[in-house]
């Protein structure tokens, strides 16, 4: 007779989130190769976060960069990424999750607002078939960044940290709505 699992109550916290770790960072890996191999997005070095010359050559060529977080900026800040926002020229720090529990989205969207710290919820079937190729998955991880492109350039602006045009802001609230409903803008 074939061994079945045991039912979720059974196994052990630990095991849980050592496979909720792993699970998640794979996902990191995935989201990675996706942004860089088939979205077009740089890769950089978290080193080259800090360097000024390398956020001017990306505001100069308008370049969207993608960054890995050092396993201690995983750890000590929660920060997954580090994705280069050219609209507002500055780095936005990105807390990445496969997670569907509402719970958790609930404090992620709260330190979002509290630290600065952008969420950025992707289903793990949506991550898993866009590694694969699959087109309408690769669709909703663009729509998904260039949302919160959008969103931190809307919010820099909100807070004075950013001039924006009443017609830039028009088309960018405008961009941001098609890209929420779901239609892929370039």
């Amino acid at each position: 007779m074939p061994e079945t699992a045991p039912p979720i109550a059974e196994i052990p916290e630990a095991v849980l989130s050592g496979w909720r770790t792993e699970v998640g960072h794979r996902a990191e890996e995935d989201l990675t190769r996706i942004l860089t191999s088939k979205l077009g997005v740089a890769e950089v070095s978290p080193a080259e976060v800090e360097k000024p010359e390398t956020t001017e050559t990306l505001k100069k060529e308008q370049k969207i960069a993608l960054a890995r977080a050092t396993a201690r900026q995983d750890f000590e800040e929660g920060v997954d990424f580090f994705l280069f926002n050219p609209l507002a020229a500055r780095w936005i720090r990105i807390d990445f999750s496969v997670s569907q529990d509402p719970q958790i989205h609930a404090e992620k969207r709260a330190r979002e607002k509290r630290e600065g710290i952008r969420f950025l919820p992707l289903p793990k079937r949506t991550v898993d078939l866009a590694a694969r190729g699959g087109y309408e998955a690769l669709g909703q991880i663009h729509n998904a960044v260039m949302s919160l492109i959008i969103e931190d350039t809307l919010d820099a602006a909100q807070k004075g940290e950013l001039q924006l045009s009443p017609r830039r802001r028009e088309v960018l609230e405008n961009k941001l709505q098609d890209l929420q409903g779901g239609e892929v803008v370039h």
